[in-house]
């Protein structure tokens, strides 16, 4: 039996029309996607058109381009729930285009223009007072430092104070020679746990760190000098060091401008201290205090000394361990990025000091342990070694040491734990 062909007509079109009003998204979304793309936060409220790009210019090509990309859209959400998303999605560009002339009016969006330069100062002005709004500050002026040549006066009374209050027996000279310590230097250079430059009672730091050629010349010298005193480097080495890549000529040539802007960029105490001798510069720290070099002649000193350390150097060592525990130069990346991009070898010599300075730190914490366990003071000496401990746990000697002292300070079990942890033996 043939079906009835007005039976199909009526099940083709009545299929046709649930394809073409029935959406085949998930009921429970559409709602709020609609508000959403109405609001102007979804572009879309499922997705774009299937095609892009620029419609014909006569007019039947263009409806029927309008056709090929609807078309896909229209049948996946059903003629109702797509008529309802075109409008929202208009909706929605409007109220973006309103939102986004309204950031353009307001002190954010003008100060950009200005910035990008399609503003200047007057302009900007005016506009913030047509638009009612409040205009910035004047942008202030830094007006460099008068700079003193010669020693701050209290450095002079300190000095005065000293010789007063010496014991009437001692000489001036004596005196001196009894406390070189704490003669003032010309310049105090820290850099154990960030660089301060001070200058009596002037910081000099921020003065530096602003030109970022002329700091990475200063500190790199400065690295050099404290891994090895009197150290020079050649002008085309630092050259090369500073401007990799490029031609010999040109690399001298900027390296003749950055020196002689030196005296003129930096401050006084400081670019003084480049000496450019010929063919090769270096940095003369004669009168500084530097704490890595205090660091290194005390670790010497204390492993000279045996194993009982005097009273006057131990508390000196007790001083310098928390300063001494920290990182040296910790924003020396920072400025080697800022200079030349960290494409030199330079780093590789800071990375060297801070070896050097953490062995001399490990060192100290040895010295003043094994002081403290010869003199029945264990309880001094466990926090040292916990401490150095955490930063070297591969050093077998500071973990024996750390046990000894546990065993002395009546702890077995926290002793028999850390022999656990480190593989030690009893007879080790």
């Amino acid at each position: 039996m043939r079906p009835d062909p007005g039976l199909l007509v009526a099940a083709l079109a009545g299929w046709t029309v649930l394809l073409l009003l029935l959406p085949k998204r998930g009921w429970r979304s559409i709602a709020d996607r609609l508000r959403a793309a109405a609001s102007g936060e979804r572009s879309y409220v499922f997705g774009p058109p299937a095609r892009t790009g620029g419609l014909e210019s006569d007019y039947f090509e263009r409806l029927l381009q309008l056709v090929r990309r609807e078309l896909g859209r229209a049948v996946e959400l059903g003629l109702p729930v797509y008529v309802a998303a075109l409008a929202a999605e208009l909706r929605g560009q409007s109220r973006r285009r309103q939102l986004e002339g309204e950031w353009h009016r307001s002190a954010a969006g003008l100060l950009l223009e200005h910035l990008e330069g399609r503003l200047d100062a007057g302009e900007l002005s005016q506009q913030l007072h047509q638009t009612g709004q409040v205009p910035f500050a004047v942008k202030l002026t830094w007006e460099p430092p008068h700079q003193v040549l010669m020693p701050p006066m209290e450095w002079r009374l300190d000095w005065e104070q000293r010789l007063a209050t010496a014991s009437p027996g001692t000489s001036s000279e004596e005196s001196r020679a009894a406390t070189p310590s704490q003669e003032p230097h010309l310049l105090e250079v820290r850099t154990l746990g960030g660089l301060r430059l001070l200058a009596g009672e002037q910081d000099l730091t921020s003065g530096l760190l602003r030109r970022p050629v002329q700091s990475f010349v200063w500190l790199y010298l400065l690295v050099r000098e404290i891994r090895k005193p009197g150290d020079r480097i050649s002008r085309a080495a630092l050259a090369d060091e500073l401007f990799p890549g490029l031609d010999p000529d040109q690399q001298r040539e900027r390296l003749r401008k950055r020196l002689s802007e030196m005296h003129s960029l930096v401050p006084e105490p400081l670019a003084g201290r480049v000496q450019a001798d010929g063919e090769y510069v270096s940095i003369d720290l004669s009168g500084c205090g530097l704490d890595a070099w205090q660091l290194l002649d005390l670790a010497k000193e204390a492993a000279s000394a045996g194993e009982l350390l005097p009273d006057g150097l131990a508390d000196d060592v007790e001083r310098i361990l928390s300063a001494a525990r920290e990182e040296f130069l910790p924003d020396w990346e920072e400025v080697e990025r800022r200079a030349t991009g960290a494409r030199g070898v330079a780093g590789d010599l800071v990375r060297e000091v801070r070896d050097s300075l953490a062995a001399a730190y490990v060192s100290l914490v040895s010295a003043i342990a094994d002081s403290h366990l010869a003199r029945r003071q264990p309880a001094k000496a466990i926090p040292h070694l916990e401490e150095a401990l955490l930063r070297r746990p591969e050093s077998e000697a500071l973990a024996l040491k750390l046990s000894a002292a546990y065993d002395q300070s009546g702890q077995p079990r926290a002793a028999a734990r850390l022999r656990e942890q480190h593989g030690l033996t009893e007879a080790s």
